[in-house]
């Protein structure tokens, strides 16, 4: 397939999915809830939207592309071990949608893996135990290994402290955030949504 078959294609799988997308959309009930690389953690009441694991999805979307949706049409934005599988430039560009997307006083819920944690981990005698939190973890023979693969594997490309996360929500244009506790927040819809007890960072940035 030559270079102008394969953008023709590509464009129409675009097409085609912004058209589903649209319509899914439409339907839903104002203002929207997000819940962003669902995989297979299905939220009741929530678009559940996800790329390719479309066990629980039902919104395939490319987070890096704009939603098909006016400015202010969501009241909560969430996502647990999504935003470290992008680059930076492609993270940010994510969180200013998600900016865009939010109505005023919504909430964006980012929930992830913290580099601080790895890296005072790593320092420490007893590096195990800490490391052990991620399942994948267990069984690595040194903490070189234990660091490099919970940097690289599982296609990260970025973790995040909680300095840099705050740093790039604010580029992002959320001038209030607050650092909250796994499964806690004051908002009552955002409560108990972690799964993974490596989700060590989590951050909520308010529109």
């Amino acid at each position: 397939m030559n270079v102008l078959a394969e953008a023709a294609a590509a464009s129409r799988v675009h097409s085609k999915r912004l058209r589903a997308a649209t319509a899914a959309l439409s339907q839903a009930a104002r203002p929207l809830k997000l819940n962003l690389g669902c995989g297979d953690v299905f939220f009741a009441g929530w678009i559940n939207v996800d790329l390719e694991d479309v066990r629980k999805a039902n919104l395939v979307w490319n987070l890096t592309e704009r939603f098909p949706l006016p400015d202010g049409s969501c009241s909560l934005i969430y996502s647990e071990h999504v935003m470290e599988h992008f680059n930076v430039e492609d993270g940010l560009k994510i969180f200013r949608e998600c900016q865009r997307l939010l109505a005023p006083r919504g909430v964006l819920r980012i929930a992830m893996p913290s580099l601080e944690y790895c890296v005072a981990a790593y320092v420490k005698d007893s590096w195990r135990p800490d490391f052990e939190r991620w399942e994948e973890l267990r069984g690595v023979k040194t903490r070189c290994e234990a660091l490099n693969v919970a940097m690289r594997r599982w296609g990260h490309q970025w973790l995040y402290d909680r300095e840099e996360l705050h740093r790039r929500l604010e580029e992002a244009g959320f001038q209030q955030l607050r650092d909250v506790d796994w499964g806690k927040s004051p908002v009552e819809e955002l409560c108990n949504r972690e799964t993974r007890a490596e989700t060590l960072l989590i951050v909520e940035a308010i529109r």
